[in-house]
């Protein structure tokens, strides 16, 4: 599912139908909420972000990264090891969602063990107990 909304998001003029591409942009047109304790961390905590988007722009960023790690894979580019990265992990995303950023740092760094330990850390977002 997640390879054809991104085909549907990069190549909107697939679809021929009026109908049907009307009722994808009104789903891709969705906008999507972390909920009410993001907006009391950004309003009360002064935590930078958003906590919200539409469904659109999720599966555009995620676009956008696939093309940068096929890029990386590719060994077309220089990396830039002077780069310094902070990998901010969320308790609820999971290890399927965090791997995924940490599999980025990997390959931005070439898999070099010694350079990820120099130039990037991370940390741990946990999130309370309702």
């Amino acid at each position: 599912l997640r390879k054809v909304i991104t085909y549907i998001v990069e190549n909107p003029d697939a679809i021929d139908d009026a109908e049907t591409r009307q009722n994808i942009n009104d789903l891709l047109d969705t906008v999507f909420g972390w909920g009410a304790q993001c907006v009391l961390d950004i309003l009360d905590r002064n935590r930078g972000g958003f906590c919200s988007f539409s469904i659109r722009n999720l599966f555009a960023s995620h676009s956008f990264g696939q093309y940068v790690i096929e890029i990386m894979n590719s060994g077309e580019i220089e990396i830039d090891e002077s780069v310094e990265t902070l990998l901010v992990l969320v308790e609820r995303d999971g290890p399927t969602r965090n791997s995924l950023a940490a599999n980025y740092v990997n390959l931005f760094y070439g898999q070099n063990s010694e350079t990820i330990h120099s130039k990037s850390t991370d940390c741990m977002w946990f999130i309370s107990q309702d």
